[in-house]
């Protein structure tokens, strides 16, 4: 037979006891109940470790010059290279004087053809300077000599410091995006047979 306490028979009893009849839940209602903001903080500092591995991962031997041997890479590269030569020249006023390569030796045709191709290059500024002279005789050493004179101060200096940083920064962010994105996503650029074996070679090296 059920008893019903009223208000009065509560207040007679003792605080302890009175307080705990109302609040009384079982254990396994308390262990299951959990604040949601507690509960996301302890899922990230979980996570935190993990995600701060990948971004401090260094490229391997094989990424790294998968991404250099890159065709677009290599366009971007060989671009800033031939703006920084071009720059440099004009910059400090680059000239040869009287430089031969001679003693080059090949069969006849293909001397020939390099005869051809060292009388159409003599037309471009820079390489036209060159002489290249084949050995149609076979008693000359493969040897080079010439002059080259340029103009160099201070304002030349700083001019082309200023074009090593420029083009040097640009292949810089571009191999630094790449790189970017392959520790993300963890897929490497298609390359070609012969450079596939270029960096197998590297990688093993």
């Amino acid at each position: 037979m059920e008893k019903v306490f009223g208000e009065e028979d509560v207040a007679g009893m003792p605080q302890d006891v009175a307080e705990s009849e109302p609040s009384a839940v079982p254990a396994g209602e308390k262990h299951v109940e959990q604040n949601p903001e507690v509960f996301r903080a302890e899922a990230e500092s979980a996570v935190a470790p993990e995600g701060a591995e990948k971004e401090k991962r260094s490229l391997t031997e094989t990424e790294f010059w998968t991404i250099l041997l890159t065709p677009e890479f290599d366009e971007k590269a060989w671009w800033a290279v031939k703006k920084f030569l071009v720059g440099f020249c004009r910059l400090c006023h680059l000239k040869f004087m009287n430089c031969f390569v001679e003693g080059i030796r090949f069969e006849y045709a293909t001397m020939g053809q390099l005869a051809s191709l060292n009388a159409f290059l003599k037309s471009y500024p820079y390489i036209g300077d060159w002489d290249f002279r084949m050995d149609w005789t076979g008693d000359h050493e493969l040897r080079g000599e010439g002059h080259a004179r340029i103009r160099v101060n201070l304002c030349r200096l700083i001019g082309l410091i200023l074009i090593i940083l420029f083009y040097g920064g640009i292949v810089l962010w571009s191999f630094w995006r790449r790189r970017a994105q392959v520790l993300k996503t963890g897929e490497l650029p298609e390359l070609g047979w012969i450079r596939t074996k270029i960096v197998k070679m590297m990688a093993e090296e």
